[in-house]
């Protein structure tokens, strides 16, 4: 079973693996490094820039903790990177997890 996409375009992917305390990389493919900015809210630079702001991210952490963008506002999501948030929506919580995962796939 192939997958088609509109237009004949492939999409590009981008992933990564990360020490959520410090932001060092356990491993990645189209990533150039993840700042830690603070406790659970992470800037992932990416290595090569996408041509629109519009792909689709997803992020992994531990335990009870939700992920999503580190704003409501879609300004966290640039061309070269896009800032990520970990913790509990709720209570405004963040916290670092030991193995934090994203996959971003766009054009």
């Amino acid at each position: 079973m192939a997958i088609v996409f509109p237009e004949g375009k492939i999409p590009t992917l981008k992933w990564v693996s990360f020490h959520g305390d410090n932001g060092s990389l356990f491993d990645d493919d189209g990533i150039s490094s993840v700042t830690r900015n603070s406790t659970g809210r992470y800037t992932i630079n990416f290595d090569g820039n996408f041509t629109y702001n519009d792909y689709a991210l997803v992020m992994t952490g531990q335990y009870e903790y939700s992920c999503g963008p580190a704003s409501d506002a879609h300004g966290s999501y640039g061309t070269s990177s896009a800032s990520m948030w970990h913790g509990r929506y709720a209570s405004g919580t963040s916290t670092d997890g030991d193995c934090m995962m994203v996959l971003i796939v766009g054009n």
